[in-house]
């Protein structure tokens, strides 16, 4: 549909286009100190009246005397130098001189050898070029049942064309199975495939798959981390296997002619990574023979395309990948079906898939990193005594307990389907799994299968036969409901079949929706206004084509800059209306997680040509002040691009930020002076000259008190509360009133002689937060109450900031040191700035980050290394913890379930 083919010496003596120089035949070869590219110095190309004779200048675009040079966007350039087909032509441009001559000297005597369904094509219809080219290709599917292509450097032609073509084949596949009722395939109901090729894209539905287009390749697959198999599984089979949008799917690949090979050396990893990935994959011819890099010429990605090493076969390589990838044709599950964690060590999952209308019932367990005997985990897949086989090795066994016991293969896989009639545990899930949501509600399917009861519950209790409310299979409930933001509800499911239950539970939390991920771009000279191609987006959303690529805004000197929204990551191309585009062809594009510059040589998440400081704020004064807490205001600082926050200093120190004009600093000492000043930021970092000093006393300490502030929960708390040992208040306790920070409430207790305040929350009205039973303690001094048992010393602020607190083994000594190592830190296993504090009092470690809203992290805590980063409680590696931060002062509670070393 793009290009037509480059002219050959052959076609040019036997059509009679084109002018040949220097007795240049089809024998020619090169000599020395030439190529086979050399041919073209022995053509000339300025010869427009012998060029006419080729396609014309109605039909293709070409750069040679006659025709219409390539252009610069992707539909109209001649891409590699091809002569592109004028599919944006939509009128009769004749027949084109080429065939013209072709047919004629063919004449009746290759009638034979003519496709019949394309015996009326060969002749002058009256249509435009792109309409004969749909007709041509389908002429194939009439005449052999062809059922799909794959369309090749399909960016490059309008996308209603794709659609012209996808209806034309579906009918002309529909009519073949009329003409051939007897034949395989004939009695399908299937649409006709197609499989597009649009160089970079990667998992994102956008509006290709509305032109025509079943799948497109996936780009980005060949360089993910397959270290990482659930991280990789799990967001796959959510993006491609959604009961949402089953129609939804990508073709993904390990190697690529137009890319590279996969690393010879891990063909086994690979193998194990590509054959198991949900959705659409291909096997590259090689990859599972360990086919090596070949010669490349004047070609740098020839090596690519070696020959086949038949003789050569790395047979460890090519019975891996035999198992594989027949375990794969032989199970749907594999590719289609829904895709679920059961164990860390070893990582194991299962895939299930149900297609009543097509009677397919197909299940299997998955288990990687295995060695010598295993005890596998199968429960809610493979009832106890169903006997299953390891398709791996061929060895059966019968499960028991929910366990499946192999010996694992030398390469540690295990591949569990059954081998006789199933015995069905009872099952239940919910789609979608928790998370969060941005929405007022969330509509939540529940699923049951092979029970004889299912309830569920969302008031945090545990449902039963007796307690819950009771759903039958594709029940839909709708969650979360008048909750605010950062609040959550749990969702708990339960079932039962002949005294075997099964459970589920699933927290969903609601979000802002994200604000959106500004991108920055300062424009070459030579460019004209850029545009930002994005996909790949988190959350996932319909993206531009390349050819609709939104233009970015000037915003000051040659920086431009657009705000892709309602997204907090993606993968970003920059390019223009001239062809020009970086990175470059046929490489992928950035992926950016916040706001980021990019100056066309590094990135950076601040403005890099920025060096003017913010003016200093005026007029600081203590608005308020306690014996434990002064609260400070101050005027608007001003800045040439824009002030980001405020850091404020108490006696020449550090001690918070702020993005609005006041700050309460907490934790402090009564009767003691303090002096603060304010200095303003900006994106690039500048700080500016400290503002005026202000000087404080807080007041005089009175008795042994609790000062609690506490962040809804409940839209009117109160606090039932007693001094530790002492009596309790009369339930519900005490309304708590609006604090002075905005979103809490707050309460002070005189305590007297005790050593702390026992508490619980409730809303009035019988509903109670009791810490599961255990209460909540509080120390003299002031505390804020997040809520999910998250209690941090100090007032909260205003700035936006999170607070995570972790709970560790016990096996913690006092003499270790406990990290966060992620994304904010470049994975830093002991970074002396993302230190945790140990709390004295509980033992739990925290650390307070200041980050601005809709800062998306990744981390995990350590002990200093990764030999001593934290694992499952089955000393399994821990998926990476993610956090997204909102606006205002936020806290969260994690535990450590193990150390890796301990």
């Amino acid at each position: 549909m793009n290009h037509a083919g480059y002219s050959t010496i052959k076609d040019m003596e036997q059509y009679g286009y084109g002018t040949r120089l220097n007795g240049m035949t089809s024998s020619w070869v090169p000599g020395s100190g030439q190529t086979w590219h050399s041919f073209n110095d022995n053509i000339d190309y300025n010869d427009a009246t012998s060029w006419a004779k080729w396609w014309g200048a109605g039909w293709v675009r070409a750069g040679i005397a006659g025709y219409t040079a390539g252009g610069g966007d992707d539909l109209t350039q001649t891409l590699s130098g091809l002569p592109d087909f004028k599919t944006d032509v939509t009128t009769s441009q004749g027949l084109p001189p080429l065939l013209k001559t072709k047919w004629a000297q063919e004449g009746s005597s290759n009638n034979a050898w003519v496709v019949p369904a394309a015996s009326g094509l060969r002749q002058d219809l009256g249509i435009a070029p792109a309409d004969y080219i749909v007709k041509w290709l389908s002429s194939w599917v009439q005449e052999f049942g062809i059922d799909g292509f794959r369309c090749d450097t399909a960016k490059h032609v309008e996308q209603y064309r794709w659609k012209q073509l996808k209806d034309s084949t579906n009918a002309a596949l529909q009519t073949w199975r009329a003409n051939n009722p007897t034949k395989p395939g004939a009695n399908w109901t299937d649409n006709f495939w197609m499989t597009g090729e649009v160089w970079g894209h990667g998992i994102s539905k956008d509006s290709y798959y509305s032109n025509g287009f079943d799948s497109l390749i996936n780009f980005s697959f060949q360089n993910s981390n397959l270290n990482d198999l659930e991280g990789l599984f799990s967001s796959y089979a959510s993006q491609l296997n959604s009961d949402s949008d089953s129609s939804f799917n990508a073709l993904s690949y390990i190697s690529s002619h137009d890319t590279k090979l996969y690393d010879r050396n891990s063909l086994i990893q690979a193998g194990t990574a590509l054959l198991l990935l949900p959705g659409g994959v291909q096997t590259y011819y090689g990859d599972e023979s360990g086919r090596v890099f070949g010669a490349t010429g004047s070609d740098s990605t020839q090596g690519t395309r070696s020959d086949m090493n038949w003789s050569s076969m790395n047979t460890d390589v090519l019975q891996h990948w035999q198992k594989l990838g027949q375990f794969r044709n032989n199970h749907p599950a594999v590719g289609a079906g829904t895709h679920k964690l059961l164990a860390s060590s070893p990582y194991t999952f299962s895939r299930t898939y149900t297609n009543a209308a097509k009677g397919i019932d197909d299940r299997v367990v998955v288990a990687t990193g295995a060695s010598g005997s295993t005890s596998v985990t199968v429960s809610g897949v493979f009832g106890d005594g169903t006997l299953v086989r390891d398709a791996y090795t061929g060895a059966t066994t019968t499960v028991s307990g929910g366990k499946a016991v192999f010996t694992a293969g030398s390469k540690g896989v295990i591949l569990i389907e059954a081998a006789g009639p199933i015995q069905y545990d009872p099952s239940v899930s919910a789609s979608p799994a928790g998370g969060k949501f941005t929405t007022d509600e969330v509509s939540v399917t529940l699923s049951t299968a092979y029970a004889d009861t299912s309830t569920y519950t969302t008031d945090g209790s545990e449902p039963s036969a007796t307690n819950g409310q009771t759903y039958t299979n594709g029940t839909i409930i709708t969650l979360g409901s008048g909750l605010a933001v950062g609040e959550s509800v749990t969702l708990k499911l339960w079932a039962v079949k002949d005294g075997k239950n099964a459970t589920a539970s699933y927290t969903f939390t609601k979000a802002d929706p994200p604000a959106g991920l500004t991108i920055h771009f300062k424009k070459p000279s030579t460019w004209s206004d850029p545009q930002l191609y994005y996909y790949e987006t988190t959350p996932t959303t319909t993206g531009p084509t390349w050819a609709t690529s939104p233009v970015m805004t000037l915003e000051s000197g040659s920086w431009y800059v657009y705000t892709i929204p309602a997204v907090d990551s993606a993968r970003v191309i920059f390019k223009d209306a001239s062809g020009h585009q970086t990175p470059a062809a046929n490489q992928a594009g950035v992926l950016r997680t916040q706001e980021s510059w990019f100056d066309g040589t590094s990135w950076y998440t601040q403005n890099p040509d920025d060096s003017t400081a913010p003016t200093a704020p005026t007029e600081l004064q203590a608005s308020a002040h306690t014996s434990s807490s002064v609260t400070l205001a101050w005027n608007a600082a001003t800045d040439n691009v824009g002030v980001t926050g405020y850091n404020i200093y108490r006696d020449g120190v550090l001690v918070g930020t702020a993005t609005g004009l006041s700050y309460t600093d907490s934790g402090l000492t009564g009767s003691t002076l303090y002096k603060y000043t304010v200095k303003a930021k900006d994106a690039a970092g500048n700080l500016s000259p400290a503002s005026n000093e202000v000087s404080v006393t807080t007041d005089v300490e009175t008795g042994n008190s609790v000062t609690v502030y506490y962040k809804p929960g409940y839209s009117t708390p109160y606090i039932h509360y007693r001094p530790e040992g002492g009596t309790w208040t009369t339930a519900p306790g005490v309304a708590m009133t609006a604090a002075e920070v905005s979103g809490y409430y707050k309460i002070t207790v005189n305590i007297g002689s005790a050593s702390r305040l026992e508490a619980v929350f409730n809303n009035g009205s019988g509903t109670w937060d009791n810490n599961g039973g255990s209460n909540y303690f509080f120390n003299p001094g002031t505390s804020t109450y997040f809520g999910s048992g998250v209690i941090i010393p100090g007032a909260p602020t205003t700035a936006d900031q999170v607070t995570i607190k972790v709970k560790v083994p016990s096996t913690t000594t006092d003499s270790d040191s406990v990290y966060l190592a992620g994304s904010l830190n470049s994975w830093n296993a002991a970074d002396p700035a993302y230190k945790l504090t140990k709390n004295t009092v509980d033992g739990t470690y925290s650390i307070t980050l200041s980050l601005a809203p809709g800062t998306s992290i990744q981390y995990k805590i350590t002990r200093g290394a990764w030999t001593s980063v934290e694992t499952t409680s089955s000393g399994g590696d821990v998926t990476n913890r993610t956090y997204t931060t909102v606006s205002g002062n936020q806290a969260i509670g994690i535990t450590v379930a193990k150390w890796k070393d301990k």
